[in-house]
């Protein structure tokens, strides 16, 4: 990662309003963590501890944290050839994406049971409630817990609230993850 941030930089920040006409806006931070860093159950606990403590007095429409993504599209976004300002106009409707760590707005979270009903499916090590309003799910302990199958068990357990359609890999980008299958798929046949 240090062509990316340069061998004396922890990480960057961006924030700016983002969707011309729209009163969004957008911060973006980039975290340099080395493979040790994210095996490491303290560190990725203060990670996500900070995204906690910083989300809490906001209901967020979406937030993530994940290896190789600083981008303002989602893994969905990307899979799905979606125009990250659509996603983000839809946010309150549909989940823009999923991570090892997701944060999902409260009117999400209300239509997939509460926080309560998320941390009893077992897709998430950890389910914390926003105080005011909204989820923040972690998928493993550790980023480098987020395996394909927590992975999938995360697009299983969210399923009700992602965009429809079959996401497919883009070559532009190799480093996204995602489960290749329409949620759709899974509703109907349950």
């Amino acid at each position: 990662m240090t062509e990316f941030y340069g061998d004396d930089v922890l990480g960057r920040v961006l924030a700016r309003r983002v969707c011309p006409g729209e009163s969004f806006s957008q911060l973006v931070i980039g975290l340099r963590a080395d493979p040790a860093q994210r095996s490491d159950t303290r560190f990725c606990s203060a990670v996500v501890e900070f995204l906690a403590t910083a989300l809490d007095e906001v209901n967020p429409l979406f937030a993530r944290i994940e290896h190789d993504i600083f981008d303002d599209e989602t893994n969905l976004d990307i899979a799905l050839l979606r125009d990250s300002c659509e996603s983000i106009q839809l946010g309150r409707t549909h989940l823009r994406g999923y991570a090892w760590v997701t944060v999902c707005p409260e009117e999400l979270v209300r239509r997939l049971g509460g926080s309560g009903e998320l941390q009893q499916r077992g897709a998430f090590a950890r389910v914390i409630p926003l105080r005011s309003g909204g989820a923040l799910l972690q998928a493993s302990e550790t980023l480098a817990g987020y395996t394909d199958d927590a992975m999938r068990k995360v697009f299983e357990a969210l399923a009700p609230v992602l965009p429809p359609g079959e996401p497919t890999p883009d070559p532009a980008y190799p480093e996204v993850r995602f489960v290749p299958q329409d949620p759709g798929s899974l509703l109907h046949s349950a």
